[in-house]
């Protein structure tokens, strides 16, 4: 028994010294086969004329010691060698493709094309990827919002804070760039150009506007696509507020340029031309942000909605909740009529749609689900099934004969029966948060259009 107990923890350590072994052979694995695909490049670069010659994806690539030449074999190694090195656990948080190229991957197949020693290639690589692994500088990205006029301070909403940068809120914050840019550059010239670029250049970006802002532990453009996409999360969310909160259509938010924000102008002119001019700015009204505003936003689950996003606040139902969602908020992009129709359909169908093989019509889903969830009674539940199949036969005119005709009519009355569904949805939520869009449907099926007894 004793010669049993003491061999027990010496085999448990040989086990875990095997294991990390391992892991380390795994890890050369990788660092072998990322010289191979450099190795592989270099050797299959075609010359200029072929590359010339050779058609699309290719690109050209000048380096320290020469040009690189990627088409064919070699482009599609290339391609597979930036895949490998976003799979890298936590680069793909901290480094967007174009930064991998440009700071490993291009620096490395110079370094192999003026030598083939596989050696100094590993050291090299070697020292790029501990340059990767070490990376923690943390940078925010301020992107500006059109469409929100912020009456409080700051709104955070998951990772994004929306900062009003007018007045006071900016001078102070202006006044910490600058102090922060006098901190930091000890050479003069230095400052004076980094001061001179925040006060021509980027304070115009800025001020007077509301702004999202983003802090993540990554280089300069991934955490500008970080914070794009979390931006776009808050953006549907925010769409779904304004959709089932205001009365007016023609509030709605965005990024730059997605609004269609401009001055329209007109000339006039009569038989004899005398001219008039008329001007017009156009472009969707402003959704106030004020501290009545948090409230109705905290009554409709929009704090909820935005944990939603967070991998450990996920459920079986958030998927096709936040899809849902998005087709809302796609809705409200929409300047066509028809476009808006067939998006406010989709968003029934993100819920409503059975999977392949099961029995029934989309049309009979959709109305059955809508009828079922908002009619209070038997009578209200087939006026609604009604109306929904009618509803839906429109959707599929539009869609298969493109016709459009006695639209208005229609579509004020789909958002709406879409704006009372989705609130719905929202409310129960967590009803489904276990089997999902599943057990949605399986709770309409065991409730039939029938008269209570």
């Amino acid at each position: 028994m004793s010669q049993i107990a003491s061999t027990g923890p010496v085999r448990a350590k040989m086990v875990l010294d095997v294991i990390a072994l391992m892991e380390i052979d795994m890890d050369e694995q990788k660092k072998q086969a990322i010289i191979d695909k450099l190795t592989f490049i270099i050797n299959s670069m075609p010359d200029d004329s072929a590359y010339l010659a050779a058609p699309p994806p290719k690109i050209d690539q000048v380096v320290e010691d020469g040009i690189l030449f990627l088409a064919g074999e070699s482009y599609v190694a290339f391609d597979k060698l930036c895949d490998m090195l976003q799979s890298e656990k936590g680069w793909r948080e901290k480094f967007s493709r174009e930064y991998l190229e440009e700071e490993v991957i291009f620096p490395l197949l110079n370094s192999a094309l003026i030598s083939s020693d596989r050696m100094q290639l590993y050291h090299d690589l070697d020292a790029i990827v501990s340059e990767c692994e070490s990376y923690a500088e943390e940078h925010t990205a301020y992107l500006p919002i059109d469409g929100i006029n912020m009456g409080v301070d700051q709104l955070t909403l998951g990772k994004i804070t929306l900062r009003n940068m007018k007045g006071t809120q900016f001078i102070t914050f202006a006044q910490q760039v600058e102090s922060e840019i006098e901190r930091h550059e000890s050479v003069q010239e230095k400052r004076e150009k980094r001061l001179q670029r925040w006060h021509d250049y980027i304070q115009p970006l800025l001020k007077g506007k509301t702004v999202a802002t983003c802090s993540t532990i990554a280089e300069p453009l991934r955490a500008q696509e970080l914070a794009e996409q979390e931006c776009a999360h808050v953006i549907d969310i925010l769409r779904y507020f304004i959709f089932v909160s205001k009365k007016k259509r023609s509030i709605n938010i965005g990024l730059p340029g997605e609004l269609g924000y401009g001055l329209s102008e007109v000339v006039v002119a009569s038989s004899t031309y005398e001219l008039t001019t008329r001007s017009e700015v156009r472009g969707p009204d402003l959704f106030d942000i004020t501290a009545q505003t948090l409230l109705e936003m905290q009554q409709a689950g929009i704090y909820d909605l935005i944990d939603m996003y967070r991998a450990e606040k996920k459920t079986d139902f958030s998927d096709t909740l936040l899809t849902g969602i998005h087709w809302v908020a796609n809705a409200l992009m929409q300047v066509e009529p028809a476009n808006e129709f067939l998006s406010l359909v989709n968003c029934l169908e993100t819920f409503l749609t059975r999977d392949v093989g099961d029995a029934g019509s989309i049309s009979n889903a959709i109305a059955v689900g809508v009828a079922w969830i908002l009619g209070p009674d038997f009578a209200e539940r087939q006026a609604l099934r009604k109306e929904m199949k009618k509803l839906y036969d429109k959707r599929s005119s539009i869609t298969h004969t493109g016709q459009q005709d006695d639209l208005a009519d229609d579509l004020l009355l789909l958002r709406e029966r879409v704006k009372a569904f989705l609130q719905a949805m929202v409310q129960r939520r967590d009803e489904f948060k276990t089997g999902g869009k599943k057990s949605l449907q399986l709770w309409i099926d065991e409730g039939p259009l029938r008269p209570v007894p």
